[in-house]
C-alpha cells in the first residue's frame, strides 16, 4: 500500500509496505534552491556527511555499527530535481523480522539516517576539518577526471553553453576554482541555512508495523509496553516532527 502524508508546508511522508522483500529502506530527500555561490560547497556537504554524525564520530565507528547492524547500507548524495537540489539521506538494511536476536532493526535505521541530516558530527559548530579536507580532494580528483572523459566532458560542455548564467546551468559536482574557499564553517553553514528553505519528504519501505521510536534521552512511558506497536508512518512521523523542530531552531 502507498500512503504519502503532508505533515506540514513542504514537509512529506511516504510509507510504502513491501512485505514480499526480506529489506526495507528510510530514504530522506531535502530539496532546495540551487545557488552558483555555493555550488561547490553544496556537493562537498554529501561527502562529510555520510563519514558520520554525533554518534558515529568517524567512518570507522560508523562502519562497524552498520556492520553490527548485519551490514546494513548508509548512502548520502546530492541529485538534481528541475533546477533544485536534492539532498538524500538513504539507509537500507533486513527487516526486523529476520534479526537473529530480536533486535529493533528499524529504529537503529531511522537513528542514523536522522542523525546524518539532524545531529551531524561538529567541532567547535563546524565540521571536522580533517573530513573536509578529505572530501574536498575526492572531489577535485572527480572534477579532474571529467577532461579524461571526452564523452562526458562534451556532454558537460554543450549543457554549459545551453542553460548558460541559468539556475540550470549550475554544477552539479561545484567548480575546482571555489574548492579553497571551501571551509568547515562554509559547509556547516550550508547545512544549517536550509533549515530556513529546504523542502523534505521521507520515504519508508517496509512492513506495515515497527516499535515505536523513542529519542534515548527520553525513558519509555509506564503507560506504554515495550512491545506495543505502532504503524511505520506514525513512528516515522512523531520523530520526523520532532526532529525538524529541533533542526528549525538550530543557530545558522
Amino acid at each position: 500500500m502507498f500512503e504519502r502524508k503532508q505533515l506540514a508546508p513542504g514537509v512529506f511522508l511516504t510509507t510504502l509496505d513491501a512485505d514480499k522483500f526480506n529489506r526495507c529502506r528510510i530514504t530522506i530527500h531535502l530539496r532546495y534552491a540551487a545557488l552558483r555561490r555555493s555550488a561547490t560547497d553544496a556537493a562537498v556537504l554529501p561527502l562529510v556527511l555520510e563519514r558520520g554524525y554525533a554518534q558515529c564520530p568517524d567512518m570507522t565507528a560508523l562502519s562497524r555499527k552498520l556492520a553490527r547492524l548485519y551490514g546494513a547500507d548508509l548512502g548520502v548524495d546530492l541529485g538534481t530535481a528541475g533546477i533544485d537540489r536534492v539532498l538524500t539521506v538513504d539507509i537500507c538494511g533486513i527487516k526486523d523480522r529476520f534479526a537473529l536476536a530480536g533486535e529493533d532493526l528499524t529504529r537503529e535505521y531511522a537513528d542514523i539516517a536522522f542523525g546524518v541530516v539532524f545531529d551531524p558530527y561538529l567541532v567547535d559548530g563546524a565540521f571536522d576539518p580533517e573530513a573536509v579536507r578529505i572530501e574536498k580532494e575526492t572531489l577535485d580528483r572527480r572534477l579532474q577526471a571529467e577532461f579524461n572523459n571526452k564523452r562526458l566532458y562534451c556532454v558537460r560542455q554543450a549543457r554549459r553553453r545551453f542553460y548558460g548564467d541559468s539556475p540550470a546551468g549550475i554544477e552539479l559536482g561545484g567548480y575546482r576554482a571555489d574548492l579553497p574557499a571551501v571551509t568547515p564553517q562554509e559547509a556547516a553553514l550550508l547545512r544549517f541555512s536550509l533549515s530556513d528553505s529546504v523542502r523534505g519528504s521521507v520515504g519508508i519501505s517496509r512492513p506495515s508495523t515497527v516499535t515505536p521510536l523513542r529519542p534515548a534521552s527520553v525513558p519509555p512511558r509506564s503507560t506504554r509496553a515495550s512491545s506495543g506497536r505502532m504503524s511505520i508512518s506514525a513512528a516515522i512521523e512523531r520523530r520526523l516532527r520532532s526532529t525538524a523542530m529541533l533542526w528549525k531552531s538550530s543557530p545558522t
